[in-house]
């Protein structure tokens, strides 16, 4: 079938000022058209390859499947510490950035921290799909000691000992943004920073 068009000249003479395909149907690709206006076997071959082009592209779009990239796990953390200071730390921090499911307290109730080992086991249990870090009232504690047996049972679980509001709201706004790594890192910084003479 031949490449129709129609024309409107911009004058008596002279070339076509506006020129509208109709339709283009099977048109043997080599072959020339001349009635009405005429197109050269080179623009028939153009006009199919381009056509073709323009398949294979929407036949890729309708076929190439849809791939879903993993969100990497946001960590949580758990405040271990005396008495009820895990749970003020955590009340204020979530008090500053709304994220009640980020933050976790675990309260010693004695100095030898006894069952410390069984909560800290509970609580990440209760996140086994989230990285956990541990945030710690004292260094050389008993709550640091249970930290410490905690991170032999789970080697890839980080241990912050110095706990202070400043590295929990920083845990709160970047946790999301970094690295497990980078922010542990971070947020030992944050919390030697946050330490400041007014």
């Amino acid at each position: 079938m031949p490449v129709r068009a129609s024309k409107r000249w911009s004058g008596q003479s002279g070339p076509p000022s506006v020129i509208l395909l109709h339709d283009i149907q099977q048109t043997p690709v080599g072959s020339s058209y001349n009635a009405g206006i005429g197109f050269p076997a080179g623009t028939i071959q153009f006009v199919h390859k381009l056509l073709q082009t323009a398949q294979a592209f929407l036949d890729g779009v309708k076929e190439a499947p849809v791939r879903f990239h993993p969100v990497p796990p946001v960590p949580v953390g758990i405040v271990v510490g005396y008495g009820d200071l895990p749970a003020a730390l955590r009340d204020a921090a979530l008090s500053i950035v709304n994220e009640p499911e980020a933050l976790e307290a675990v309260s010693s109730v004695s100095r030898r921290a006894e069952g410390l080992d069984a909560r800290l086991d509970a609580a990440v249990a209760r996140h086994a799909e989230n990285p956990v870090l541990l945030f710690v009232d004292l260094f050389g504690s008993s709550c640091a000691h249970g930290g410490a047996g905690f991170r032999n049972r789970h080697p890839d679980t980080a241990v912050l000992c110095g706990v202070n509001l400043p590295m929990l709201v920083r845990f709160l706004h970047y946790r999301r943004k970094l690295g497990y790594a980078e922010l542990v890192e971070f947020l030992r910084r944050s919390g030697q920073e946050g330490i400041r003479e007014a």
